[in-house]
Parts: structure tokens; sequence; C-alpha cells
């Protein structure tokens, strides 16, 4: 187990001279393994360096924060499982280009516009059959994929932003200072970055694992101290 963590800290020294993300080729039980006890640390203590000091210094931060934890089935199964899979779907799921990968994410993204008004859910909607249709049309779509090879760093990189720009909606604006928002970001950042590499180099799945088991812990975390 040495060995694959050291293969896998190797590995994500390479990646910045590196423009792709080499998919691994180990077992399932070793993929967990490195998920569980490698990416989840790595992403909890670099959250932990930067978001618990700075919430000692500002205690603002922790009273902006939206959500109440709680450890009743329903909230439990909201934040860890139901969350972390629509947001991957959103987020992570076309970082690998297909058709359905494209679609699929868009119109959850078009059926959750219906919430805020129904006018804006139908314009989405006529934008997401436009789009579908036209990308049934090969030449249209080997364009699109020709795009994403050509630009697929700055698509993962644009995933992560918006990622980590999503969850600063945790915090209420009305409370929290703007000049704080970078320092409650960063750390969504992180988290998107390490999902990120996590779906690329292992799958889809084991990308929202990732995300859930996170969630889960830092969610009891929160609980335990809170009391």
């Amino acid at each position: 187990m040495i060995k694959l963590f050291k293969e896998e800290i190797d590995f994500l020294r390479s990646l910045l001279a590196t423009k792709r993300i080499r998919y691994f080729k180990g077992s399932i039980f070793q993929k967990i393994f490195l998920i569980l006890f490698g990416y989840f640390f790595i992403n909890l203590i670099l959250n932990l360096i930067i978001i618990y000091p700075l919430s000692e210094l500002f205690p603002v931060i922790e009273e902006a924060y939206r959500d109440e934890f709680k450890l009743d089935y329903g909230y439990f199964f909201l934040i860890v499982l139901l969350l972390p899979l629509l947001e991957e779907l959103i987020f992570r799921l076309p970082l690998k280009l297909s058709n359905w990968r494209i679609h699929f994410p868009f119109l959850i993204i078009v059926l959750s516009t219906f919430a805020f008004h129904m006018y804006v859910g139908f314009a989405f909607l006529t934008i997401w059959v436009v789009s579908m249709n036209l990308l049934i049309i090969k030449r249209y779509y080997n364009r699109l994929m020709k795009f994403w090879i050509r630009k697929r760093v700055a698509i993962f990189w644009t995933s992560c932003f918006l990622f980590g720009v999503v969850h600063t909606t945790n915090f209420d604006p009305s409370i929290l200072p703007w000049y704080l928002y970078f320092v409650v970001f960063f750390p969504q950042l992180i988290g998107g970055v390490f999902i990120g590499i996590v779906r690329l180099r292992f799958g889809f799945w084991y990308g929202v694992l990732l995300h859930s088991y996170f969630n889960a812990v830092v969610t009891l975390l929160s609980k335990y101290l809170d009391n």
C-alpha cells in the first residue's frame, strides 16, 4: 500500500507538467482505498488548514453559514447522497465528452430553472432541445469534440471554478462581508479539483463516492464539534 500511495503522489506531482489525467488501471479495491485514505484526507487536511484558522480569525464565517447540521435521515440523505450525485452529474460527468454526458446534466439544470420561473424554464428547455438535435448531426458533434479536446484543461478549471462559486451560496450575503467570499470559495475550489481528478482518473462513480464520503465526515465532525 505504501508503494501505491507513492505512485499516486508521483502522479499528482506530474500533473502540473501534463495536460492529461491518466486513467488508473488498478483494481476496484485499490481505487476505493486511494480515494478513502488518500484523496479524502488530502482534501480534508487542506480544507482544515485553510478554513479553520480563518474561521477562528473571522467568526462571522460560521455565523453566515446557512445550513444547520442535522443527523436525521432526511438531511443525511440530502447532503450525503442526493446533492453529491446531482452536483457530480452537472459539474463532472461532462468532463469526458459524449452526447448523453452533455445533454443529461444540461437537462437537470433546465428542469431546475422551472423552480425559479416557468418562462425561464421553457426558454432553457427550448435551447436544450435545439442543442440536442444539432449534436445528433455528426459534423457538429465532431467540431465540439475537437474543441473539447483542445480546451480540456480550461474546461476542467472552469468546472472547478463554477463548483466553488455555486457553494459560496451556502453563506448568507447579508452577514458575510464581500472580502471573505474568497476565503469560503477557496476550500470549495480545492474540493472541486480533487473530485475532478478522481472522476477522470478512476471514473464518475468514484467521484460521487469521494464527494459523498467527504460530506458525510464533515457533517458528522461539525455536529460533534457543535455539541
